[in-house]
């Protein structure tokens, strides 16, 4: 009976202990599934946090979406815009075009039969001096008057207001082109004009207005060397620069090397005692010309009479 009573005891216990261990079990697994739980909530509200942060940056890229399609709107707007503006700058550009060429026509139809060009002394230029021209256009003011050479060699122009200075060069012809200033200073072409360019004559040394023959014993001693072009129209400034004076008489010659164009006191003290049939010559002339170069003349040979 007591075996029975001892065995029943430790059965109890034993079953006891179980039910403890079990309780226990139960417990830590129900605190597992708490911590489960918990970490579940967690991992919900990470993920509405991050929902929410997504729908946040969606409506931002929309904005920015719907910015940039304004501002390629506005771009747009603006594109057109311009290029209206361009058109209408374009129609106005042509409109002046057209209104120019036909204030040109107009001025050039009314000074095209006006129009004079002309050398102020022949319709012949020469090389080596400036050649005076005169230009001219009906209702044109002369400084609004453009004179530019088209010939290919070097001749130039100078001048304005209606007056000019032309220097030909090696061409035969000397060709000019008369310009006018019109709106907004712009240029028109009036018309074109061709002179004839020609050497100067070649001068030649006179003595009293002579290079050869009879002459008096008292003109003689009242005058100097002279340069003078036959037939020429234009006054040049020649210089006598130096000559050599020889003086021929029955018994002996005398030879003078005479700088400038004037009688020297050596030379009119043997002038003064010529007598007919004596000899006086100037040989080795040289003069300057008006473009500054120094060249030689003809000799004079003069005898008293």
């Amino acid at each position: 009976m007591l075996f029975a009573f001892s065995g029943f005891t430790f059965w109890a216990l034993r079953e006891r202990a179980k039910a403890v261990e079990q309780t226990q079990v139960a417990s830590k697994e129900k605190e597992n599934a708490k911590l489960q739980e918990l970490i579940a909530n967690q991992k919900t509200q990470e993920a509405i946090i991050q929902e929410s942060l997504a729908k946040q940056e969606k409506i931002k890229s929309d904005q920015l979406r719907n910015k940039a399609e304004e501002a390629m709107l506005l771009a747009e707007i603006k594109k057109n815009e311009a290029i209206n503006a361009n058109s209408i700058a374009e129609q106005e550009k042509q409109n002046a075009l057209k209104a120019k060429e036909k204030a040109e026509n107009d001025l050039y139809m009314n000074v095209i039969n006006t129009l004079t060009v002309s050398a102020d002394r022949v319709n012949v230029v020469y090389r080596g001096i400036e050649n005076p021209i005169t230009v001219a256009a009906s209702g044109i003011k002369n400084e609004n008057l453009i004179i530019k050479v088209i010939s290919n060699d070097e001749t130039r122009v100078s001048g304005d207001s209606g007056r000019y200075k032309l220097f030909p060069g090696s061409d035969p012809i000397c060709e000019i082109e008369v310009q006018a200033k019109v709106l907004n200073n712009e240029t028109i072409v009036l018309g074109k004009k061709s002179f004839r360019v020609k050497n100067i004559p070649r001068p030649i040394a006179l003595f009293c207005n002579k290079s050869e023959g009879l002459i008096s014993p008292h003109t003689v001693l009242i005058d100097s060397l002279t340069v003078n072009i036959p037939d020429f129209d234009f006054d040049l400034n020649f210089q006598i620069d130096s000559y050599t004076f020889i003086m021929k008489t029955e018994f002996h010659t005398q030879e003078l090397n005479i700088k400038g164009s004037k009688l020297t006191k050596p030379i009119i003290d043997y002038l003064q005692t010529l007598k007919s049939g004596d000899e006086i010559i100037f040989n080795n002339i040289k003069a300057i010309g008006p473009d500054g170069r120094r060249f030689p003349l003809n000799p004079i040979f003069l005898k008293i009479s």
